[in-house]
C-alpha cells in the first residue's frame, strides 16, 4: 500500500490512497475496506480533532510602560515597555521589568517592598510611591487594572529632609 507522509516536526501523518479509504459502492453496510479497522478510523478522527504537535496559541498581551526613578538610592532612572495580559496590575508589569520583592511595607503583604534591589526603608523614611498615567489617586500596586498604553511610574523618595 502506497502511503505518503505529511506534517512537520515530530508529527507525521500517513495519508492513505483514496481507494483504501473510500466506502465500497455497495454502501456503508459493506464495512470499511480490508485492513482498515474501526479502531484505526477512531484514532484518525481523534488525531484530526485534537491535532498533532500544534503550536500553543499565544495569549493576547498589551504594552505597558514601567518607569522607576531611584532618587536617593543613586541608581539611574529606567523606562521600559513590557507586554502584559489585559487587566494585569502595576505589580505584574513591574515584575516583567525588574526583580521585585513583595512584603508588608505599611499594611499589606501584597505591597511592593523592593524594586531592582532598592527596598523601602522606614528607618530612613524612604518609600516607593506609585502612579499610573500621572495619577496617584486610588492607585494600588496589586488592585489597579492596567490598559494598553498605561504608564506605571515608581518613585523612590525620602521624606522629612
Amino acid at each position: 500500500m502506497n502511503q505518503s507522509p505529511i506534517g512537520h516536526g515530530s508529527c507525521r501523518l500517513r495519508v492513505l490512497p483514496p481507494s483504501v479509504l473510500a466506502l465500497r459502492a455497495a454502501g456503508a453496510a459493506a464495512g470499511p475496506p480490508s485492513g482498515v479497522t474501526r479502531g484505526w478510523l477512531v484514532s484518525l478522527l481523534f488525531l484530526l480533532l485534537v491535532g498533532c504537535a500544534t503550536a500553543p496559541v499565544a495569549s493576547p498581551t498589551i504594552p505597558v510602560t514601567v518607569e522607576a526613578d531611584f532618587g536617593p538610592a543613586g541608581k539611574p532612572a529606567v523606562r521600559q515597555v513590557v507586554q502584559v495580559a489585559p487587566g494585569a496590575t502595576p505589580r505584574d508589569a513591574t515584575e516583567k521589568a525588574f526583580p521585585v520583592e513583595k512584603g508588608a511595607v505599611c499594611c499589606d503583604p501584597r505591597e511592593v517592598s523592593t524594586i531592582d534591589g532598592v527596598a523601602a526603608d522606614p528607618a530612613t523614611n524612604r518609600w516607593w510611591t506609585i502612579s499610573v498615567n500621572g495619577s496617584k489617586k486610588g492607585v494600588s500596586p496589586y488592585k489597579t487594572r492596567l490598559k494598553s498604553g498605561d504608564v506605571v511610574r515608581w518613585e523612590y523618595k525620602q521624606y522629612g529632609q
